[in-house]
């Protein structure tokens, strides 16, 4: 747990870029008709931009982060 919170730390604070962060959970409905989207996104927005994705079941304490 906690290396996955060095890593989002390191991710939002030490890039010069935006960090966009997706907190999802696999049970909610909203968030899996997203991914897709989110996922194009990502691909289509780098350099210039970075998105992570937070599985808030599998990692609770990030999403208070």
């Amino acid at each position: 747990m906690q290396t996955r919170l060095l890593k989002l730390q390191n991710q939002v604070t030490l890039y010069k870029i935006p960090v966009v962060v997706d907190f999802w959970a696999p049970w909610c409905g909203p968030c899996r008709m997203m991914a897709p989207a989110f996922e194009q996104a990502s691909a289509q927005l780098v350099p210039c931009v970075r998105l992570a994705k937070v599985n808030t079941e599998a990692a609770p304490n990030l999403s208070a982060f």
